[in-house]
C-alpha cells in the first residue's frame, strides 16, 4: 500500500502579495500621428497600475514615416523605449519614470510604415511622483542617415509620441 502525504505551506497576506494586486487597468493609445515628425508612431493597448510598478502593454503597434521629399535624409529606427512622463513648468516634460527599451534595428527607407508586434514594458514607479499628473510616453531613438554617407558621419535623433495627459486622473 502507498500513502501519499502533501504538505500545504500557508502564509498570511502581507506586503509581497499586496505588492502585487492590480489597482488600475484601462486602455491606452500612444500617437503623434498629428505632428510634424518625420517618424512618427501609433501604439495602442492597455496600462496596468500596481503599487510599485505600471505595465504598458501594446497590441496594435505601427511606425510611419512622413511622405518622401527630394533629397531628406533615411530614417533607421534603432530602438524605442516607454515610460512616464509628467509636466515641467510652462509647456515642458521630463520622463522621470525608469524608460523600458526595445530594440528595433529597422530602416524606413525599405517601406514607409511598419509594425513592431506586440510589445509589453514594466516600469517601475517613482514613489514621490504622483501617477494621476503622468502619462505614457514612447521615446523613438533613430539614426539620421544621409544615403551613402560613413555610419561615424551619422547624426542620432529622438521623436516622442505621447499618451492623454489625463491618462491616469483619478489614481
Amino acid at each position: 500500500m502507498r500513502v501519499l502525504i502533501v504538505l500545504l505551506t500557508l502564509t498570511p497576506l502581507g506586503h509581497r502579495a499586496t505588492a502585487w494586486a492590480q489597482i488600475s487597468r484601462r486602455g491606452v493609445t500612444v500617437s503623434s500621428l498629428q505632428t510634424t515628425f518625420v517618424t512618427k508612431g501609433f501604439f495602442r493597448g492597455t496600462v496596468e497600475v500596481y503599487p510599485e510598478s505600471v505595465v504598458v502593454a501594446f497590441d496594435s503597434t505601427y511606425i510611419v514615416q512622413a511622405e518622401e521629399q527630394p533629397g531628406r535624409s533615411a530614417y533607421h529606427v534603432d530602438s524605442v523605449s516607454v515610460g512616464l512622463a509628467t509636466a515641467t513648468s510652462g509647456d515642458g516634460w521630463d520622463i522621470y519614470s525608469g524608460e523600458r527599451s526595445m530594440l528595433v534595428a529597422d530602416s524606413l527607407a525599405e517601406r514607409p510604415v511598419f509594425s513592431l508586434g506586440p510589445m509589453r514594458f514594466h516600469i517601475s514607479r517613482v514613489p514621490s511622483k504622483a501617477l494621476s499628473r503622468s502619462w505614457v510616453v514612447v521615446t523613438f531613438y533613430q539614426i539620421v542617415a544621409p544615403r551613402l554617407v560613413p555610419r561615424t558621419q551619422q547624426a542620432t535623433g529622438t521623436t516622442y509620441a505621447h499618451s492623454d495627459r489625463q491618462l491616469f486622473s483619478g489614481l
